[in-house]
């Protein structure tokens, strides 16, 4: 699976071992994590390095989107919000990476220029 990174594999490989992961699942965790990413820029061309706010949606508070954004070159700011606190999300997000399913309603709180399915 690792290999749908294609020609990214390589050079992103490297930059996780180079953070230095305590084990080879977070290692392999990420490395999967940063296939959504990948896809994102093939299909829209918009690469997370040149982005400045991220918010991500997720019910178990987990790092691996956000590790992978940082592997990627994101330095920018980074929330990670419960869906049932999506109304405390202020501002407008470059991204909003949707790790769990949240209904319509809940989406149109968020102020974002682009949203991510990433499960």
């Amino acid at each position: 699976m690792i290999k749908d990174l294609g020609e990214w594999e390589k050079p992103l490989s490297r930059i996780v071992n180079f953070v230095g992961f305590v084990d080879k699942i977070h290692k392999k965790n990420v490395l999967y994590k940063a296939i959504y990413l990948k896809g994102f820029f093939d299909k829209k061309g918009v690469l997370v390095s040149r982005l400045d706010r991220i918010v991500e949606i997720s019910n178990n508070q987990e790092e691996m989107m956000q590790h992978a954004a940082r592997c990627m070159g994101f330095r920018g700011k980074y929330e990670i919000l419960h869906p049932k606190k999506l109304k405390s999300a202020t501002g407008d997000y470059d991204l909003c990476i949707l790790s769990e399913p949240i209904s319509y309603n809940q989406m149109k709180t968020i102020s974002a220029n682009n949203f991510l399915r990433a499960f």
